[in-house]
């Protein structure tokens, strides 16, 4: 399946032109598949979330027009998380066609380790930044009814998944001890859900 590497476009251009970026690549994705269905038998759109007004038709494009097998997402939007209201319309209209959304990781070294840094160091913001990213909009996602308003919605994460299958064990007990603090919502139950 043929997908666009990272970064997102709207790091480096504004909510149109990353339109027209994605839009390029995406005629482009679907012209190849045409021409070489046996060893590109699909392709996934990129969804410009930065651009609110624009991302479900554009979504609807790719789906309909140009027979994209999903959208891709990443895990924040210049540092928004998709559990913003103004994101709910693509998550509805990707509910509503049954193909998956793939999220993947979005987070450079302006992503600070600590609070008195101006960039990560050392490369932990990939390294284990990444992990975290996809854990945290997995959490966001979950545990701010996204997934409640929309039981369709289909979202494969990138890179196993993150922290969360590896962390089952802290997410039950740190969630049962600190979690009562943000939500009477049994949080292990969400979960499993």
């Amino acid at each position: 399946i043929l997908s666009l590497a990272s970064p997102p476009f709207e790091l480096y251009a504004d909510p149109a032109k990353s339109l027209d970026l994605a839009t390029i690549a995406s005629d482009s994705m679907a012209e190849l598949c045409q021409q070489y269905p046996d060893r590109f038998p699909g392709f996934i759109g990129t969804a410009i979330m930065s651009y609110p007004e624009k991302m479900v038709e554009d979504a609807r494009r790719n789906i309909e027009d140009l027979g994209a097998v999903g959208m891709q997402i990443f895990t924040n939007v210049m540092g928004k998380p998709l559990d913003f209201p103004e994101f709910d319309p693509f998550f509805e209209y990707m509910a509503s066609t049954g193909k998956p959304i793939w999220m993947h990781p979005s987070r450079g070294a302006n992503f600070t380790d600590y609070l008195t840094e101006e960039q990560s160091e050392y490369e932990i913001w990939w390294t284990f930044g990444w992990p975290y990213e996809t854990s945290a909009a997995m959490a966001r996602l979950v545990f701010s009814g996204t997934f409640d308003r929309h039981p369709n919605l289909k979202i494969i994460t990138h890179h196993a998944g993150g922290m969360i299958p590896f962390f089952e064990g802290r997410v039950g007990a740190g969630w049962d001890q600190m979690g009562a603090r943000t939500t009477s919502r049994d949080l292990q139950k969400v979960l499993k859900a």
